[in-house]
């Protein structure tokens, strides 16, 4: 396949570091109650529009735009591509801490997707492939190097049932500091989790979106024709709407 290598600004030095907003385990008891479900809950919606609003102002900046437009310009059917330039824009982005996150858990789950399609029936990824990406990446085949693009496709696979419903989830979810809370649901926990989100679709449709303008879609959110500086959270939900 064609190897598209990440040119500057996304040139990066080796060894590699891991991505500092990557997040860390934290052990929470109760984890699997009704009332954690709840809480995990209310960590996404409470404030979610006015968040959501601070998110896209901060995706428009045009700095921000400027380093996804190599992403954006790449043809929609190349999802080997797509996924290597966004990890790379991820490593190297020095944007607001919540669009970094959104465009790190985006990429995760590219990467995990483009090499799940590698598999050919075979259950586990070849080796190769993860090499494969550092050299796209021009990062050297190390043995740290390895096992972080290793744990990059590792997350990504983690967030693909999270998100299974509402694509748009992952946008919030970039705007909490305790990703692997949500990850770690399954099952039954998942399920009941999906169960009690789905009375919040317009926060998901507004995510998914959003993703949409993050690879280049040309929409516009309602909100932004608007003065939303002292706007209050119910004032704003109907705002999330596309032109």
């Amino acid at each position: 396949c064609s190897t598209y290598r990440v040119q500057p600004p996304f040139q990066l030095s080796t060894p590699v570091r891991r991505p500092a907003l990557q997040s860390v385990p934290t052990q929470v008891s109760g984890c699997n109650t009704a009332s954690s479900i709840d809480g995990l809950v209310h960590k996404l919606v409470d404030k979610g529009a006015s968040n959501f609003v601070q998110l896209v102002k901060a995706i428009r900046d045009p700095q921000q735009a400027k380093q996804l437009q190599k992403f954006r310009n790449l043809p929609r059917d190349d999802a080997n591509a797509r996924a290597v330039v966004l990890t790379g824009i991820a490593i190297a982005s020095q944007a607001d801490v919540h669009v970094a996150r959104l465009i790190h858990c985006r990429a995760l789950v590219l990467l995990a997707d483009t090499l799940d399609r590698t598999k050919d029936g075979r259950q586990n990824v070849d080796p190769v492939e993860f090499k494969n990406i550092l050299a796209q990446l021009e990062l050297d085949q190390t043995k740290e190097n390895l096992g972080w693009i290793q744990r990059m496709y590792s997350e990504g696979k983690s967030f693909r049932p999270l998100v299974s419903l509402y694509g748009g989830l992952l946008c919030f979810l970039a705007m909490v500091n305790n990703r692997r809370l949500y990850v770690r649901l399954k099952n039954d926990k998942l399920k009941e989790f999906q169960d009690a989100i789905s009375h919040y679709r317009h926060l998901w449709d507004a995510g998914h979106n959003l993703l949409g303008i993050l690879e280049g879609e040309d929409k516009k959110f309602t909100f932004e024709s608007w003065d939303t500086k002292d706007m209050s959270e119910d004032s704003l939900q109907p705002l999330l709407r596309v032109l």
